[in-house]
């Protein structure tokens, strides 16, 4: 399908079990996960745009800055790509994933739409496409559940996603 501004775009699962089939997809994608591991969204708010997601996670006490925090497993990770045109960054959330796991000073991602595909990728902490952090841990602890590092004990990282 071709879209408003002339983009071609093509149908996911994740975008048709969100609502929208035909659109960008990794912040659905991200929030079919965090459904099928059974995260209501009281627990993680959802949105399907990535900017107003980090927005309502700020709202909550539960948004990290790039530089102020080290990602857990299960965060999820915001970015904000450089513009095609003008080549600088927004400052504004341009894509989501999920963070899988932090090695040294690496950030590996399980990502969805990148490359329109689903993908596992990795990052240097400072690196300046990362925006921030959705910290799971304050919003487990806020929703009264057990958190990141408890359930890491019961089973590998990976395999909670």
């Amino acid at each position: 399908m071709i879209d408003d501004d002339g983009k071609l775009q093509g149908y996911t699962r994740y975008g048709h079990w969100y609502g929208s089939r035909y659109e960008d997809w990794c912040a659905m994608f991200v929030s079919f996960v965090l459904n099928y591991a059974d995260i209501t969204e009281y627990t993680v708010p959802r949105s399907g745009n990535c900017e107003n997601w980090k927005n309502r996670l700020s709202g909550l006490g539960a948004y990290e800055k790039r530089d102020d925090y080290v990602p857990q497993t299960g965060d999820l990770i915001f970015f904000d790509w450089k513009d095609s045109d003008t080549n600088k960054r927004d400052g504004e959330a341009d894509h989501i994933g999920v963070v899988e796991r932090v090695s040294g000073n690496t950030v590996h991602t399980i990502e969805g739409n990148s490359g329109r595909a689903v993908r596992r990728q990795e990052y240097a902490l400072d690196s300046k496409d990362i925006l921030g952090y959705g910290n799971l841990a304050v919003l487990m602890e806020r929703a009264g559940l057990e958190t990141v590092e408890a359930a890491e004990t019961e089973m590998e990282p990976a395999a909670a996603w």
